[in-house]
């Protein structure tokens, strides 16, 4: 009988000792899942803040460049349309009446300003 006590005892105390153990490494365990979890989303909201930032710096970037192509092609497009004018008038000018000079660029302009599409060009 005695022995059959001591070996309830023990079982009991190594139950209870299981218990504590196992209930510690499960509060270790839901601790360290908490400080994982939060330091995966901060380092998510890093993350999108910062793709988010590439990507608004990316469409100023496409935004300036796309203005600067614009400007350039303007440009390009205005010193054809006056050197056509200028051609124009050098050639008829002193032949033709004023009117009929102008009448000339305008329609030699017209062909550029359609090709433009944004139609620039006023004469």
């Amino acid at each position: 009988m005695v022995f059959a006590g001591m070996v309830a005892l023990v079982l009991f105390s190594s139950f209870v000792l299981g218990y504590v153990w196992i209930r510690s490494e499960y509060d270790q365990f839901s601790r360290q899942s908490a400080e994982i979890r939060q330091d995966f989303l901060e380092n998510q909201k890093v993350l999108l803040s910062s793709e988010t930032r590439r990507s608004v710096d990316n469409m100023r970037f496409m935004a300036n460049r796309t203005e600067s192509v614009l400007k350039d092609n303007i440009r390009n497009r205005t010193e054809e349309a006056l050197s056509i004018a200028w051609n124009i008038y050098r050639k008829f000018g002193s032949d033709r009446p004023e009117a009929e000079v102008r009448k000339m660029i305008k329609e030699a302009s017209g062909r550029s300003v359609t090709a433009m599409a944004e139609g620039i060009f006023l004469l």
